[in-house]
């Protein structure tokens, strides 16, 4: 099996995309409430002579493209530090052994636009140094990769218990982080 090299660049775009992947939930959600709101107050401006009521039925259209304008804000500023840090070399890099990978329900209130689909399956692999990382259903994982980009099922399938895997985390948030099996990758810092 041939190793593919892994620089500061590959590991960058995956981290940003465990940044968007985050975020679209969070901006999905926002929207779901937007336009119905929105459409409820131009409603009520159109069809009740006093404008006074339509500016009330707007308030919770104009708190939430408000919230949706600073979350993106947040975001862009997230990716840009993500950027410098990696740029300045705030890696940990370490070397795990797989124990197993679980599937565990994760209670995400705004994922599903509704009460009901609060709890979500996720997939968490676990490391025998009690690390653990959530797996991000993204559309490609390692889409830089020639040989090895995988699906998320695919992730899944090449990855045994026992395997040693490279433990990218960013040193100012133990959350963002990323994986890579040794059996397919080589780490190259640069």
């Amino acid at each position: 099996m041939t190793k593919e090299i892994v620089r500061n660049e590959n590991i960058r775009e995956d981290l940003l995309k465990v940044i968007e992947e985050r975020d679209d939930i969070q901006w999905e959600w926002r929207l779901c409430y937007i336009v119905p709101f929105a459409s409820l107050a131009l409603m009520v401006c159109f069809l009740l002579p006093n404008v006074w009521l339509g500016l009330a039925a707007s308030v919770p259209a104009v708190y939430h493209v408000v919230r949706l304008i600073w979350e993106l804000r947040r975001s862009r500023a997230r990716k840009k530090e993500i950027q410098t840090q990696i740029e300045r070399g705030d890696l940990t890099v370490s070397e795990e052994i797989l124990s197993h990978i679980a599937e565990e329900t994760v209670y995400e209130p705004h994922r599903g636009h509704r009460r009901s689909h609060m709890a979500n399956l996720a997939y968490v692999f676990y490391f025998q140094s009690g690390a653990s990382w959530r797996h991000y259903p993204v559309e490609k994982h390692y889409a830089w990769s020639k040989v090895y980009d995988l699906t998320p099922q695919g992730l899944e399938n090449t990855s045994v218990a026992g395997d040693t895997f490279y433990y990218i985390r960013l040193q100012s948030d133990g959350d963002i982080g990323y994986i890579y099996n040794k059996k397919m990758f080589v780490y190259k810092e640069g």
